[in-house]
């Protein structure tokens, strides 16, 4: 027997105990999956620090009972911690990504046939399977609708290229806790919907929305003797249209929504642009960002009270800290307390600690910033 036999037979132990422990810690990780998956139905948040601390506390007392350093075992069952929690956060983002059969609730500007049910159709289809749809007459309800838990998205347009920005929205979008987690954006041809054929110098009421009327506004000042009439949505509009006996009243609605109601489409186009689009935001509760490190970018609102030398100041720390800015918009918003507002596309990701300090340090430009989310989007 040489001097390195008992160690040799030693080390064979520890390895064998060793591979005990890479068992424990996959049975372990098979719970954590599942575990995921009950926070997920009942939406509950994937961090506990309050089951961490009693947790760590009881181990550390089984620790000392066996002969184990205290630090250690924080040390040791930290990192097991940290992982589990990244297992579920990868799964959380995976079942956000994939929709795996899970039904999944969306509120839109109703009723059906709008713009933004349309666009909210159009969105899902690809990344969930099974989709309820909740129609509301106003932006601010359907946004409650989420906060609180009633939902699990909602849709919201904010800028038109005919109308600008949608006002209205990006107040909601200043107050709401809900997060941005993608967008859509859709091409938009109005119609003039009538009950049935009829001349257009017969019609002498129309009904809409308001931001239609802003985007046809060309088409509309032909017809100085019509009446406007203001709906909460276009479907709205188009949905009083076919259930009202008066054949010379109409609405501006769109081609899905005509067969919806069974209107005649008298005339299309009506924009005051050739190329009309809306682009719309998904908000959700959850802050979910994506898992691919390409093809994301993070919407941020932020206020400052001049415009020139601080806005300079910020695009150019931004540029030095390598952050790309896709747009810069100054909204034309004002309040008691806020005189301008501008909002800012930038191709990053900040679920990186690094990026998020350094964003932060812009704060002491502004005076206020509010990161909105970071998503997914089309180059």
């Amino acid at each position: 027997m040489t001097f390195l036999d008992p160690l040799l037979e030693l080390r064979k132990n520890i390895n064998n105990i060793d591979k005990k422990i890479i068992l424990l810690l996959s049975k372990r990780q098979l719970l954590t999956k599942k575990v995921v998956k009950v926070k997920i139905n009942y939406k509950k948040k994937i961090k506990d620090k309050e089951r961490e601390k009693k947790m760590l506390k009881t181990l550390v007392k089984i620790g000392k009972k066996n002969n184990l350093n205290k630090n250690f075992i924080i040390h040791l069952f930290q990192v097991i911690i940290k992982e589990s929690i990244r297992v579920q956060k990868y799964l959380l983002d995976k079942d956000y990504l994939n929709k795996k059969n899970i039904s999944k609730k969306i509120s839109f500007l109703g009723p059906k046939g709008s713009y933004s049910y349309i666009a909210s159709s159009l969105f899902l289809k690809k990344e969930i399977k099974n989709v309820e749809y909740f129609p509301f007459s106003s932006f601010e309800k359907l946004v409650l609708s989420v906060e609180e838990n009633k939902s699990d998205y909602c849709i919201l347009p904010i800028r038109n290229t005919c109308s600008g920005p949608i006002l209205q929205n990006y107040k909601l979008l200043l107050t709401t806790n809900l997060n941005v987690v993608g967008e859509i954006e859709i091409p938009i041809n109005h119609y003039l919907l009538t009950i049935k054929k009829i001349l257009i110098q017969d019609i002498d009421t129309v009904y809409s929305h308001e931001e239609v009327f802003k985007q046809c506004s060309t088409f509309i000042s032909q017809f100085p003797e019509w009446k406007i009439k203001f709906t909460n949505s276009t479907s709205e509009a188009m949905k009083i249209v076919s259930t009202n006996n008066n054949k010379n009243c109409a609405a501006i609605g769109n081609k899905i929504g005509a067969g919806l109601y069974n209107l005649y489409k008298l005339k299309k186009n009506l924009s005051n642009k050739i190329l009309n689009t809306t682009r719309f935001f998904i908000l959700s509760r959850n802050n979910i960002l994506p898992i691919n490190k390409t093809n994301y970018k993070t919407t941020i609102l932020f206020s400052i009270d001049e415009k020139n030398n601080i806005i300079n100041n910020i695009i150019s720390s931004l540029k030095k800290a390598n952050f790309y800015i896709k747009k810069i918009k100054l909204l034309n918003y004002s309040s008691s307390d806020i005189k301008s507002i501008f909002h800012m596309d930038i191709t990053n990701n900040f679920s990186h600690k690094k990026q998020l300090a350094i964003l932060y340090k812009l704060v002491k430009l502004t005076r206020f910033l509010k990161i909105l989310g970071s998503y997914p989007y089309k180059i």
